[in-house]
């Protein structure tokens, strides 16, 4: 081969290379916008924003950010019910 041929070969893989992080890159940033959504909400509720933040309810969804959502919102709200609990226990 000769080395005009290896640099046009190179220069169509660097090219096919580019276009398919391009494609992929464009399909999988929404999604992964939208996973980041329940993280954030219960980083805001961590923090002690209490609960005028909510986390945000995924559970529609068919997959594990569904569950996810699911299961940190019920989780959530278990915790408000002991922290309630332990307020009154400590008021009386």
């Amino acid at each position: 081969m000769s080395r005009e041929m290896m640099r046009k070969t190179i220069y169509r893989h660097v090219v096919r290379l580019a276009l398919c992080m391009g494609l992929i890159l464009t399909t999988a940033l929404p999604a992964l916008a939208q996973s980041a959504s329940p993280a954030a909400s219960a980083e805001q509720v961590r923090r002690g924003h209490g609960r005028q933040h909510e986390i945000p309810d995924f559970s529609d969804r068919r997959d594990e950010i569904g569950e996810l959502s699911a299961a940190l919102r019920q989780m959530t709200a278990a915790l408000w019910a002991r922290m309630d609990a332990i307020d009154r226990f400590a008021a009386d």
